[in-house]
């Protein structure tokens, strides 16, 4: 091996007219099938895949810390109550999981295969926790090759025009992938869990909501404004979900599972659930416990700390809207307020009750931005967000917050303009809906919206000002 170069050496044999390369002839492809063959003892069984009744290789010993790999549901342990005698334990192999070498062959490569290509073992969280992708198709697959493009512009929300040309010809019904989640080690595979035959029309349904709603975010917010908005393909959730990590492996995969279910199989998952996440997002950003999750905020904590939230809701939308689970909502009502904050509740998809506790967030994230002003320190946290309560607030804590935020206005001068309205509408739809203010998780998830909502566009306009600045400089 030279400069990162590897060479491969064949067989070459000259017959007297010309150099045959044995590599190339289906002969010597024979060959090594007979050859890997050949190696494991055969016995006359079953073969676990085909259902063939032939010669079968009784154990079939994997490579160690593979992705194949043998699971006992019926009983703890593994091949256990295996004798020493040879007989009796060739015998007691057979009941396990016998393959013909014809099966153990095409296993071996098709494993080679997706663990070779980049697309088909996505790294979720470095190499701590990845996503192992097994195509499937109801008909038969003539061409991988664009199988397999499709199935990656699917998979990372990239362009495939070409393909998608063809798309009535390929008619995406017939293709499924099977998703198995773990990590291979030195001398084991661990497995976290796996998702089965979805359909690549779910992954084209994600990603045509996903573009939907950050095409209409961008009516509000200028995303190209913003630093490192988190991406929401399926190969970079694991960025934005956090899951508890050991010195060499992810301990838990509950939340990010979920996650894909709801996404990818239509399983339901409580509003609270994706609101509970995103708290633990938030106060990892915010309190600095980056260490031992999977959480990257990039460069600025603030920026981080916002867009995931809004991110969160996106998600949030999106998975509700795959499902069925609601319908666009306008917002006649509200009059008076600015139609980038209708817009923006409209985008949310929130309903009556959502709203108040959006606007509250709104004001407070106009009195952050206030208060960073005044103090003239650039990344850090206004004091008002420590008035928040990441482990949830009931509907008492929220109107007790709506009068701290209300004295803030004073002391800030934060008594005019969009910040006014948002704040009187606020109050008015706490009192007429305070009953069902009854879920204190979901109360500071519509809150902290608000204030990442206000804080990001503060962020824009200060890119917009410096970006003027420089251009009269030039």
């Amino acid at each position: 091996v030279k400069n990162g170069e590897a060479d491969l050496f064949t067989v070459v044999v000259d017959d007297g007219k010309s150099l045959i390369e044995l590599a190339k002839t289906e002969g010597y492809r024979d060959f090594l099938y007979a050859d890997i063959r050949l190696e494991h003892q055969l016995a006359s069984g079953v073969c676990s895949a085909c259902q063939e009744k032939t010669d079968v290789v009784p154990d079939p010993d994997f490579p160690r810390g593979s992705l194949l790999k043998m699971y006992i549901t019926d009983q703890p342990g593994f091949i256990s109550n295996i004798p020493s005698d040879n007989a009796k334990k060739t015998k007691a192999l057979l009941k396990n999981f016998p393959l013909c070498p014809n099966c153990l062959t095409h296993l071996l490569i098709g494993h080679q295969f997706i663990i070779t290509t980049s697309s088909l073992s996505s790294s979720i969280y470095e190499n701590k926790l990845k996503a192992f992708v097994i195509p499937y198709s109801r008909i038969r697959a003539k061409r991988i090759k664009e199988w397999l493009s499709l199935y990656e512009a699917r998979w990372a929300f990239e362009a495939v025009t070409k393909i998608e040309r063809d798309l009535e010809e390929w008619d995406e019904q017939n293709y499924y992938i099977t998703i198995i989640f773990g990590s291979g080690e030195q001398a084991n595979f661990r497995f976290y869990g796996a998702i089965r035959e979805v359909p690549l029309t779910r992954l084209s349904l994600y990603e045509r909501e996903i573009r939907q709603l950050k095409s209409e975010l961008a009516n509000c917010i200028a995303l190209e404004q913003i630093e490192s908005f988190p991406k929401l393909d399926m190969g970079s959730l694991g960025n934005l979900i956090p899951l508890r990590t050991a010195v060499n492996r992810v301990v838990e995969i509950e939340p990010l599972f979920s996650f894909f279910k709801a996404i990818l199989k239509g399983e339901p998952i409580p509003p609270n659930v994706i609101a509970s996440t995103c708290l633990t997002y938030a106060k990892i950003i915010l309190y600095e416990k980056m260490r031992g999750y999977t959480v990257k905020p990039g460069k600025s904590r603030k920026v981080g700390f916002c867009t995931g939230v809004i991110a969160y809701k996106l998600l949030d939308t999106v998975i509700r809207r795959m499902n069925a689970d609601m319908q666009r909502i306008e917002i006649p009502e509200l009059r008076e307020l600015p139609g980038h904050i209708k817009e923006i509740m409209n985008t949310l998809g929130l309903v009556e009750w959502q709203r108040p506790l959006f606007l509250l967030g709104y004001v407070m994230g106009e009195i952050g931005a206030r208060q960073i002003a005044e103090r003239a320190e650039k990344g850090e946290f206004p004091p008002i967000i420590r008035k928040i309560s990441f482990d949830g607030m009931n509907r008492e804590r929220v109107v007790r917050l709506s009068v701290e935020v209300s004295e803030a206005m004073k002391n800030y001068g934060v008594t005019g303009g969009d910040a006014l309205l948002a704040w009187s509408y606020a109050q008015l739809g706490i009192q007429e809906n305070i009953v069902r203010l009854n879920d204190p998780v979901l109360n500071v998830f519509h809150i902290l919206s608000g204030y990442a909502y206000a804080t990001l566009l503060h962020i824009g306009r200060k890119k917009e000002q410096a970006e003027e600045v420089k251009s009269d400089e030039r």
